[in-house]
């Protein structure tokens, strides 16, 4: 996958773990641009099917070995993951909720 601006006044800059959420970003800055114009590439993705793929979370967690949640907090998602076993909330600032998964209590509650 590459990502690339155009303006010159603007920056990219990727973490492999983001310092304050431990997570895979990417991090946008406009310098003296008005705005910013991004371009997603992304290689060896099959043509799109007609048909739907069904999903449930726990073979989500199971396959992608899935670790947190990170939610918006304008969302009002939280009270579902605030009432599910499985998810406990582990930073919280103005604008964003991360949640841990414990893929053992989620899967062990979908098998129940």
């Amino acid at each position: 996958m590459s990502i690339s601006v155009s303006e010159t006044a603007a920056t990219i800059q990727y973490y492999d773990v983001e310092p304050r959420w431990g997570l895979q970003a990417f991090e946008f800055r406009l310098q003296a641009a008005p705005s910013i114009t991004l371009r997603v590439a992304v290689g060896g993705v099959a043509v799109a099917s007609s048909t739907t793929s069904p999903f449930d979370e726990a073979s989500l967690i199971a396959r992608y070995d899935l670790t947190n949640v990170l939610l918006w907090n304008d969302t009002g998602w939280q009270p579902r993951f605030n009432s599910t076993h499985g998810y406990r909330l582990v930073m919280q600032t103005p604008d964003l909720i991360v949640y841990r998964i414990d893929p053992a209590t989620v899967l062990a509650a979908v098998e129940n």
